[in-house]
């Protein structure tokens, strides 16, 4: 029915030919999208079936293609006062006989009154005339079209404060009709009223030009913003009137009339939209323009009790709009289910969405639940840039982390990281995190010389941010929100191997894996970053402690039945302040039945129940990385053996036999270990078999 190319001919330019033109796409409609400009282009973007022609079109140039490709219907979505090109796209429809639909912009509504300075034109001839009676600064946000008209007719271009779309094609008009470079203001709205406050204070402006362009086109905030500064604002009057036997025709009316054309339903219902909007860190300042927009033209607003709050309190919240305090998908989806209507919502997050925010987890659960939906992203501005600016320090170079409802292994960080940024849980978090940076200190596991810089409701009234001693850290006692910069000077001699001497360790009379086969065995494993790692018979936890030295966000479970042992193991840890690892005094297998399912294990002694253990990670991870170690011909068989019986990988034998030199006296004498057998291998997995 539809084939590329040859179905819808959109002739686009404003905000609504773009939306026409993706929900045409969504509904697996092809078009193509004619724009007078690079820019619009670039704006428009890519989509499904969709071919974009660039470049200004003639009459005949009109009449040619709608022939050459034959179009079944052309949707004219060009801009209100494009009037010259509406009139010549429709005559090129009258005379290839085809359909012709003209989406006309709402630009309905009533100037502000009471006094007021308001000016009404119908022509933008007459609003230079009007112009030319008001002396001082003007600020033109008319675009560079009608720009060299109006120029010649005031004909003092000093005067001007002219703000275009960023394009080469506006700037060389605005350069050409004698505009200073100062005066010049390119961008891309949408503009809220506090940025043209700012715009209008700045420039020093005396009025205001703009066209009756509707709400997507900015009108009512340009009309606030000349209403806040009072000064007196010209409006030219949109030269298309809807009237009741007008060809003009609404959104709706127009996807009415496609869907009838192209014989597809999906059109007229757009995809459900969740928009993630971050929200900075709390002060209007740091809220993006589309930030604003989106939460404006949203259906219903989610987000976390305290970020809805704070949103109420620097206005950008209205107590009109549809607010829910909750973002977790559980609390979503069912809301979402019980209000069909709404088909935009808006997910306000603090900080930047892709900092730390809920936007992955919810999208995750959207796309699980397979409701046909899109999703826009929106940055902001997060806490971590905000104390990095405040501080003067760089973060491109730095570990950024979370301790909000997680276990994080600060101190591990911060040995190997020379500059870390910490969000931390309110006052109790800045104070866990002082008593482990003292600790750590004690133990000489972290120099004393860390630098702490701290900031505390960042961009609020009650902001705090500067560098701290480690006391006066711990003397902070206000209540609120908390970020802190931590830099280690050390962080360069830190080792990337393992390789502890067995003197570091407490033991007494527990077993420990020395330190050469300590060092092979972990290389064996191959860990990775985000590992689940079970050291099963740990004793002394040397295994354990290396482990997460060398890889502070893995998951670490010493699992160690005996008693004395596990005395051991705890003091090994404390040791190196090492409190992220979860020790599990119990036996195995029997143990190992409520831990998250392993990526690597480590089995340094198992008893007699080794072919169980084996077969329980097995069933938890069936691609589980397992080394073993032994010193015993009848263990290795039994090993052996118990592979043979599993879906793994061919088991990896090698023996490993130390001799060390030892102090005799006035001599050296070089002293055998027992031998060590290292076997690895892999689960293979049931689509493996």
């Amino acid at each position: 029915m539809s084939k590329f190319g040859t179905e819808i001919l959109l002739f686009a330019g404003t905000t609504e030919g773009r939306e026409l033109a993706d929900r045409l796409s969504d509904a697996g409609v092809c078009c193509t999208v004619s724009v007078a400009t690079e820019y619009g282009a670039q704006i428009l973007g890519p989509g499904k079936g969709r071919n974009v022609l660039q470049g200004r079109l003639t009459e005949e140039q009109m009449e040619f293609l709608i022939r050459e490709e034959e179009f079944t219907c052309v949707v004219d979505a060009t801009h209100p006062f494009a009037t010259e090109v509406s009139a010549q796209i429709r005559k090129a429809c009258e005379e290839t006989d085809v359909p012709y639909l003209r989406l006309a912009r709402d630009t309905e509504g009533e100037l502000p009154a009471g006094g007021f300075g308001v000016y009404e034109a119908a022509s933008m001839q007459d609003a230079a005339k009007i112009l030319c009676g008001i002396p001082g600064n003007l600020f033109l946000t008319t675009g560079s079209k009608d720009l060299p008209l109006l120029a010649a007719e005031i004909g003092e271009p000093q005067r001007l404060y002219v703000r275009v779309l960023p394009s080469v094609e506006s700037l060389r008009i605005c350069m050409e009709c004698g505009i200073p470079a100062g005066h010049l203001i390119a961008m891309q709205g949408p503009f809220t009223q506090e940025l043209n406050v700012d715009i209008l204070l700045q420039t020093g402006a005396k009025a205001v030009l703009t066209k009756e362009s509707g709400k997507l086109g900015g009108f009512d905030e340009k009309v606030a913003a000349a209403r806040e500064v009072g000064i007196p604002i010209v409006v030219v009057r949109n030269p298309e009137k809807k009237t009741e036997d007008s060809e003009l025709l609404s959104f709706d009316e127009v996807l009415e009339r496609l869907t009838k054309i192209t014989g597809v339903g999906e059109i007229a219902q757009p995809k459900r939209e969740y928009v993630m909007v971050a929200a900075g860190p709390g002060d209007a300042r740091h809220v993006t323009p589309e930030a604003r927009e989106a939460i404006g033209d949203a259906d219903v607003v989610f987000g976390a009790p305290s970020v809805i709050t704070r949103a109420k309190e620097i206005g950008l919240l209205t107590e009109e709009k549809r607010c829910q305090p909750f973002y977790k998908a559980r609390q979503v989806l069912p809301y979402m289910k019980e209000h069909p209507e709404l088909r935009r919502a808006a997910v306000l997050l603090s900080g930047d969405t892709g900092l730390y925010s809920g936007a992955a987890q919810l999208r995750a659960a959207l796309e699980k639940e397979g409701e046909s939906v899109c999703f826009r992203y929106l940055p902001g501005i997060s806490s971590v840039a905000v104390l990095a600016a405040a501080l003067q320090v760089t973060w491109e170079d730095a570990a950024i982390l979370s301790t909000h409802g997680r276990e994080r292994d600060v101190v591990g960080h911060l040995r190997r990281e020379r500059k870390v940024f910490l969000l931390v849980s309110g006052l109790s978090g800045v104070h866990s995190t002082a008593s482990l940076l003292r600790e750590a200190a004690a133990k000489n596991i972290l120099p004393a010389d860390i630098r702490i810089g701290y900031g505390y409701n960042l961009s609020q009234n009650t902001e705090e941010t500067g560098f701290v001693t480690l006391q006066q850290l711990e003397n902070l006692n206000k209540s609120g929100l908390y970020i802190l910069y931590l830099e280690n000077p050390a962080a360069d001699t830190c080792p990337v191997t393992p390789g502890m001497e067995d003197e570091a360790f407490a033991r007494a009379e527990v077993p420990m894996t020395k330190e050469e086969v300590r060092v092979l065995a972990l290389s064996r494993l191959r860990l990775t970053r985000n590992a689940v790692f079970y050291d099963i018979g740990a004793g002394t936890g040397s295994v354990s402690v290396e482990a997460a030295r060398l890889c502070p966000d893995a998951q670490i479970w010493s699992v160690e039945k005996k008693p004395e042992a596990v005395r051991i193991l705890r003091e090994n840890l404390s040791r190196y302040c090492l409190d992220s690892v979860h020790v599990l005094e119990a036996a195995a297998p029997e143990g190992l039945k409520d831990l998250p399912a392993p990526t690597h294990v480590f089995i340094g002694g198992s008893g007699r129940a080794l072919p169980e253990i084996l077969q329980a990670v097995l069933d938890k991870n069936p691609h589980v990385r397992i080394v073993l170690t032994c010193v015993t011909l009848e263990t290795l068989a039994q090993v052996m053996e118990a592979a043979r019986a599993l879906q793994v990988t061919e088991p990896q034998v090698r023996q490993i036999a130390v001799t060390r030199a030892e102090t005799v006296g006035p001599y050296h004498m070089m002293k055998a270990q027992n031998p060590v057998y290292i076997i690895d291998f892999e689960g293979l997995g049931e689509t493996d078999k």
